[in-house]
């Protein structure tokens, strides 16, 4: 059997549970109050900005609940955290798609500069896959597949990158990203709580997410914005102590989880960030070792799996020979139209995964993402240069790049569909494209007196 069909089918199989147990649900009388309730609520929220951020928030967190089937531990969680990581991927659709609409029925801000090179070139990458899935192995995973990717680019870069910074305001897109950082970290340390033994997989802690190494690697992801909050509340805030407390507890995690990618992930991320600021980086350092020591006290064992940072086998070599092999069997188009070795796995790296699926021409997409992404970068750091009030936003799209390229050397993330990271890395881009809108329209962001430039309440 086609490996990549194999796996289409399963994650296929996995989407079509979840819908049907979605549909089951509002077939009950709790079910169909429960829904006519969300509507009204949703209805309510996107009249106001605020609103909308509370739901892109939303929406980031349920996907950062991936579900897993573990054979080595029982990974259900907690209520109602497994009924949310039940029903994620067909709420997080309907958000997405929800989000999109909004965004197109009532269009609002003063963006010039809505896409980057490189979110184009990703944008057709996506595309290209989507297309190649319909037509060599499975036409039904590609048709939820394009529109899940055109839903997330209407989304989360042309839709919240519009509608959340009005007026020179820059700043609220990220706070979506914080405030669901939060949420994730508040839902992981009560799994931890009260469900214990189903967060932590053979000795490494996989949380919410089930599997370690995507745990560590969102862990990260959810740090850069940590880091804007720390590095943008001002001297003596609470939210400035509260960011670094969290980013201690993030390092906690993440080497729990065992994965070398992750802690390697997690200081890029730190020093993509503070690279010019080795002051707050020193800081940030102090605050997070405090924390990390005093839950290393509560969680005695959450350190024992360090060992397997430098003591682990080599995991991903044969996968990498493997997935190789079958390029060089088809290394046109790639394993899709052919057939290769049953059981292989592609998550190992999304750069040999898109030689080994797409052959020479997913190769090309992915050089020229990786060229585009790097250029982009190289031009927030310039224009942070010259416009030093954007320059923490400059450092996140700096920080999520570096994280991004290296990351994806060793895991599949640039091949998801409605994904955590595939909402990141849109995200990352409609933040890229504010930065060089900042340049484009010679204009600086307002002072804004507070806690950090745009830091507020969800609630204002």
């Amino acid at each position: 059997m086609n490996p990549a069909a194999a796996l289409i089918a399963q994650s296929a199989g996995d989407i079509g549970a979840q819908a049907a147990a979605a549909i089951n649900l509002l077939l009950t009388p709790t079910g169909l109050v429960v829904a006519v309730i969300g509507l009204v609520v949703a209805a309510a929220l996107f009249v106001s900005r605020a609103g909308t951020e509370l739901i892109g928030a939303s929406t980031i967190f349920l996907l950062s609940m991936m579900r897993l089937e573990s054979k080595y531990a029982d990974n259900t969680l907690i209520q109602p955290l497994q009924t949310l990581r039940d029903l994620s991927r067909p709420i997080s659709l309907i958000l997405v798609l929800l989000l999109a609409m909004r965004a197109l029925a009532f269009p609002r801000g003063e963006r010039r500069t809505l896409v980057t090179s490189s979110c184009a070139v990703f944008l057709a990458f996506d595309c290209y896959f989507m297309v190649m899935l319909g037509l060599f192995a499975d036409p039904t995973r590609a048709s939820l597949g394009l529109v899940s990717i055109v839903g997330v680019f209407l989304a989360f870069t042309l839709g919240l990158g519009k509608l959340l910074q009005p007026e020179g305001n820059r700043n609220a897109f990220v706070r979506v990203f914080i405030w669901a950082g939060f949420m994730f970290l508040a839902a992981n340390l009560l799994q931890l709580g009260l469900g214990y033994s189903s967060a932590v997989i053979r000795g490494r802690l996989g949380g919410i997410s089930g599997n370690p190494q995507q745990f560590a690697a969102t862990c990260c992801a959810f740090t850069i914005f940590f880091c804007y909050l720390f590095a943008t509340s001002r001297a003596g805030s609470p939210f400035k102590w509260i960011a670094a407390a969290s980013i201690g507890i993030m390092a906690l995690f993440v080497i729990w989880s065992g994965s070398r990618t992750g802690a390697a992930s997690f200081a890029i991320c730190l020093l993509g960030y503070f690279r010019s600021r080795i002051g707050r980086l020193a800081i940030v350092m102090a605050v997070a070792a405090l924390i990390l020591v005093a839950l290393s006290s509560v969680f005695s064992e959450s350190t024992v799996g360090t060992d397997r940072f430098f003591y682990g086998g080599d995991t991903r070599t044969a996968v990498w020979l493997d997935a190789l092999d079958l390029f060089s069997k088809a290394p046109i188009l790639g394993g899709i139209v052919t057939y290769g070795d049953e059981g292989l796995n592609y998550s190992e790296s999304s750069y040999i995964r898109a030689l080994a699926m797409l052959g020479l021409v997913g190769g090309a997409y992915m050089l020229a993402i990786v060229v585009s992404m790097l250029g982009t970068a190289w031009r927030c750091w310039r224009i942070s240069v010259g416009y030093p009030e954007i320059a923490p936003l400059g450092d996140v799209v700096i920080a999520s790049t570096a994280f991004l390229l290296f990351v994806n050397a060793f895991e599949g993330f640039m091949f998801g569909v409605l994904t955590f990271f595939v909402v990141f890395i849109y995200s990352v881009f409609a933040l890229s494209a504010s930065v060089v809108d900042a340049s484009a329209a010679n204009e600086q962001p307002p002072e804004v007196s507070g806690d950090g430039p745009g830091w507020a309440p969800i609630s204002s």
